[in-house]
């Protein structure tokens, strides 16, 4: 069995290019790897960045998924975060 867990945040971030890999840093891709770390198992986290996007909070909506929203700190990050966390 295999289980996943995703975490969705939206930002701008650096792309490089190194070994012909192109990699991403910045504190959104730093954000995202923490809203990640916070979904169980066959669970998707989402930040209240992306889920104020009209197309993304009309499609999660639509889905009819069970969720939740929990007030969370997140690791290195500063202050308390909405997550929503959505289970699939």
């Amino acid at each position: 069995i295999l289980h996943l867990r995703i975490g969705l945040h939206r930002g701008p971030c650096i792309a490089m290019t190194a070994n012909d890999r192109i990699d991403y840093f910045g504190t959104t891709v730093n954000t995202a790897a923490r809203i990640q770390g916070v979904a169980g198992a066959d669970e998707i986290a989402l930040s209240p960045t992306l889920l104020q996007q009209p197309d993304v909070h009309a499609l999660v909506r639509s889905l009819r998924l069970p969720a939740r929203t929990q007030q969370l700190t997140l690791k290195g990050l500063s202050g308390a975060h909405m997550i929503t966390i959505l289970k699939v």
